[in-house]
């Protein structure tokens, strides 16, 4: 009878810890190192932006590299919503590129790019691209929420700062258990147990 009673109480207690593990799960972002934390970051995972949720993976080279022709966010207003969140979920003390090097501040850098479709007064001869950006990378001492905006060309490689590159996140949302399922978890042990009481008496 004891060894009912545990496994009924085992399989109770798994059935809710793995529904809140998997709501935890669901809503959690999280940042992913290039070699562990504290280094640098090189992608951020479960990042809502307008109600979508992303994967973003932080790639040093041109667009025409990275994106394929392809634009993940198609306003300038879009776009920028997006540089807040993922400023936003590297805060103050995280780094997306460290050039000891550098001329400016301590060479730990905070700094992406986001391109968005180029203003149709700048559609000249060139192969134009704009891209936004946080502006204040130099000093992770001094990280202003500030936005930059400029123009490139859609081959310029950007040595110092990545290309952020968002991906949709799995749409298959984690298997929450139904509280029926821990009312049947706590029936079936029921059944168990006066089970083992017929047939004992």
């Amino acid at each position: 009878m004891k060894q009912i009673l545990s496994l009924t109480a085992a399989m109770v207690s798994a059935a809710v810890l793995a529904s809140t593990v998997s709501i935890t799960e669901a809503s959690a972002i999280s940042l992913r190192y290039l070699n562990g934390p504290g280094t640098q970051v090189v992608g951020i995972d479960g990042l809502e932006v307008e109600g979508v949720e992303y994967n973003v993976d932080f790639i040093f080279g041109s667009y025409n590299s990275i994106y394929d022709g392809t634009l993940n966010f198609q306003s300038q207003v879009a776009a920028e919503r997006a540089v807040t969140e993922v400023m936003a979920a590297l805060g103050s003390s995280n780094f997306t590129h460290y050039d000891p090097s550098f001329l400016f501040g301590d060479g730990f850098m905070d700094g992406f790019s986001i391109p968005y479709p180029t203003p149709p007064q700048y559609d000249d001869e060139r192969d134009w691209l704009f891209i936004t950006y946080d502006m204040m990378f130099w000093d992770l001492d001094d990280d202003r929420l500030l936005i930059g905006r400029h123009g490139v060309e859609r081959d310029t490689v950007l040595s110092w700062r990545p290309y952020a590159k968002f991906s949709p996140a799995s749409s298959e949302p984690e298997p929450i258990p139904e509280p029926s399922l821990i009312l049947g978890c706590i029936a079936l042990g029921g059944l168990m147990l006066g089970s083992q009481r017929k047939t004992k008496g």
